[in-house]
């Protein structure tokens, strides 16, 4: 009469599955472990063919991250030729909107109207939040 878990059994080797392939798999260890055996992966680091892959592997790698590094490079020069152009439109911009009678002067007036009420009546004793209205307003 056999036992449960002899050799061969079903829970023997329900038991050794779970053992074996239930371990995290750490690669370093399983190489050291197989580095001596005939049929392992660590013969097949050994090899000519895994070496010529590898080399292979490294360059393309490299490949890859020049071709990457060249599209950011591009992609910085596109944005700085932008930049190049907007810096003057954007100072044009604003000198028409603060040139006398523009919309920039009327609301930077508006504002400063408003912050000066606003000192009044802080002075007065009110609340600063509700005498400084001008920073939800803007002038249409």
């Amino acid at each position: 009469m056999q036992r449960d878990d002899a050799h061969g059994s079903k829970a023997h080797w329900t038991n050794f599955r779970r053992n074996v392939f239930d371990q995290p798999f750490d690669e370093a260890a399983w190489l050291a472990f197989t580095a001596g055996n005939h049929y392992g992966p660590a013969r097949a680091t050994r090899t000519a063919q895994y070496q010529s892959r590898a080399a292979n592997s490294a360059l393309k790698r490299e490949a890859v991250q020049r071709a990457k590094r060249q599209a950011n490079l591009r992609r910085w020069r596109l944005v700085a030729r932008v930049a190049v152009l907007l810096v003057p439109w954007h100072a044009r911009a604003t000198e028409r909107a603060y040139a006398p009678g523009g919309i920039g002067v009327e609301e930077a007036r508006a504002e400063f109207e408003g912050h000066a009420d606003a000192e009044e009546h802080v002075e007065e004793g009110e609340a600063v939040e509700e005498a400084c209205a001008c920073k939800s307003q803007r002038v249409s």
